[in-house]
């Protein structure tokens, strides 16, 4: 019963920082892109940070919902 429970908060854990590093990232995407970058490759990067910080969020939650589902099955 113990590893179950463990194995729930390590899970939820993990998934929680992920969830929190995707929205850091999403927040300061235009902070982390260098100043010296033409306009349009800045825009360019911008997005693509965004849109790896998305990615974090999303395999976050998942992880920590496949961690809670697999303990109670």
């Amino acid at each position: 019963m113990i590893f179950a429970v463990s194995s729930i908060a390590v899970s939820v854990l993990i998934g929680a920082s992920a969830v929190l590093v995707g929205l850091w990232g999403r927040r300061h995407a235009a902070q982390l892109v260098p100043s010296t970058l033409p306009a349009d490759e800045r825009a360019r990067r911008e997005r693509v940070l965004r849109r790896g910080a998305w990615a974090c969020q999303i395999v976050g939650a998942l992880f920590a919902v496949a961690g809670v589902l697999t303990t109670l099955w």
